[in-house]
């Protein structure tokens, strides 16, 4: 059976134009995201510290990373798209805020 891709990367789209998507993502310990897809260049700004780990669309693991507050990262998806989940592997909740470039 084919798993569903979700086009939500976040838990709540906080705000859109027509240059970019901001989204929250909070997640409870041992709580995923979903399947999801990334089609624009982003930016991760992680709230408090939290152990995340990213799994490919395949459920192979693709890292596990410590953040700690104040965190940023950009992922390029260079005009393809990146479909994988999110995992929160921690014992405290995790929460970042993405920021989608729509242009």
């Amino acid at each position: 059976m084919a798993q569903d891709i979700k086009d939500e990367v976040g838990s709540k789209l906080l705000f859109e134009n027509e240059q970019v998507k901001v989204w929250d993502l909070q997640l409870q310990p041992g709580e995923n995201l979903g399947t999801h897809r990334h089609e624009n260049d982003y930016v991760l700004i992680f709230s408090g510290d939290s152990t995340i780990r990213g799994t490919n669309a395949d459920g192979s693991t693709r890292f596990v990373n410590q953040m700690h507050d104040g965190d940023v990262i950009f992922r390029s998806i260079d005009g393809g798209e990146d479909i994988h989940d999110a995992y929160n592997d921690g014992d405290t909740p995790s929460r970042n805020f993405i920021i989608e470039l729509k242009k």
